[in-house]
């Protein structure tokens, strides 16, 4: 039975041309999305597999269809993917990496999607409980002999470059810039390696769809003076959170406003409980203005550090409320920790009651 499934799956795998993985701790749904539209530009029959916030298929006509689970993500659904893409005689497939188990890893990258081309995004540390502390290690069961690894040239060290080469794939550099511009950059790089022109990739990226982990901004009017949440929930580890704060924060547009942080705790994910714990309570540690946290870990975190403020409700109206109250002039507020549960209630009511604000050129 194994073996016949196994031959119609790389019978299906054969039919299409062009097979993409994306992998990498950051970034990857926002890569896929907007690498697919750059594709489609070229007349590309194209079809791809996000499992972000909202895990979907984009397929080639424009139509998004919900992946749907039960109970949670499962590497199968590469296979299914695969089936689809033939089925519908698609040129280029694109699958982002689901897996946190390098075994996982291995299967769906040589055994389900088999892909001539791989993104990397990052290795930066996040499921250190399934992954471990050496991410580098966990993303080289990523690369499939023969494939083209297109890496940010941040990541791209020569032990790196040693281990592609020993796997028998090419290495292809990138230079990197900050947030949803390196995004931008490796999608372009592998457009422009599949035969796209710079208008087609600069029109694709622009017109490419956005769920609801990619950043946005939410305004309120408070007593004469802004207060901006900002959704950056899917930044969940700290380096990358610290990265957004930064680079939003040191806008001249929001010189002398006061930072505000709002940690969204799950109580699965103790292991990112602990890396912002452990973030917060760094001598030195001075992004915030003050934390607010909410979910599990929160109280035991806001005792670890002495301060800030353990939000028990779960209502987003109250959570926003309570938060708006205790600001004090001009504000970010950076929504960062989890997405799931509370933070995903949170953009809803934001996107529902507040202002929408653009943040794509401060984060060029």
């Amino acid at each position: 039975m194994l073996a016949v499934e196994s031959y119609l799956h790389n019978r299906h795998i054969r039919r299409i041309q062009v097979r993409i993985s994306v992998t990498g701790t950051r970034g990857k749904t926002s890569t896929a999305r907007m690498l697919a539209g750059m594709l489609k530009q070229a007349g590309f029959r194209v079809i791809t597999k996000t499992t972000g916030t909202e895990a979907c298929y984009l397929m080639p006509d424009g139509e998004i269809v919900p992946v749907k689970r039960k109970p949670g993500p499962n590497i199968i659904e590469q296979k299914k993917l695969v089936r689809m893409a033939s089925a519908i005689k698609a040129d280029i497939l694109i699958a982002e990496q689901m897996s946190i188990h390098p075994e996982n890893h291995r299967t769906e990258t040589q055994k389900l999607i088999q892909p001539g081309y791989t993104i990397l995004t990052n290795t930066w540390p996040d499921h250190l409980e399934a992954a471990g502390d050496d991410m580098k290690n966990l993303y080289l069961n990523d690369i499939r002999k023969g494939a083209k690894i297109i890496v940010p040239s941040s990541e791209a060290s020569a032990e790196l470059e040693e281990d592609i080469n020993r796997k028998g794939a090419s290495i292809i550099r990138v230079e990197k810039g900050n947030g949803p511009e390196s995004n931008f950059l490796l999608a372009a790089r592998l457009a422009e390696e599949l035969g796209c022109t710079k208008e087609q990739i600069q029109k694709g990226s622009q017109e490419f769809s956005m769920d609801k982990g990619s950043l946005s901004a939410y305004k309120y009017e408070v007593r004469e003076y802004p207060v901006i949440f900002i959704n950056a929930f899917a930044a969940n580890d700290p380096l990358s959170g610290e990265i957004i704060i930064k680079k939003i924060s040191g806008a001249s547009c929001f010189r002398g406003f006061n930072i505000y942080c709002l940690l969204s705790f799950r109580k699965d994910r103790g292991d990112r409980s602990l890396q912002w714990r452990d973030f917060l309570i760094e001598p030195g540690r001075d992004l915030f203005h003050h934390c607010f946290f909410i979910g599990e870990h929160g109280r035991i975190v806001r005792k670890t550090l002495g301060k800030g403020d353990h939000i028990r409700q779960s209502d987003p109206e109250g959570i926003s409320s309570h938060i708006i109250r205790k600001c004090a002039g001009p504000s970010l507020v950076f929504g960062l920790g989890n997405i799931g549960g509370t933070g995903l209630r949170l953009i809803d009511y934001w996107n529902a009651t507040g202002h929408e604000t653009d943040l794509t050129n401060l984060m060029k």
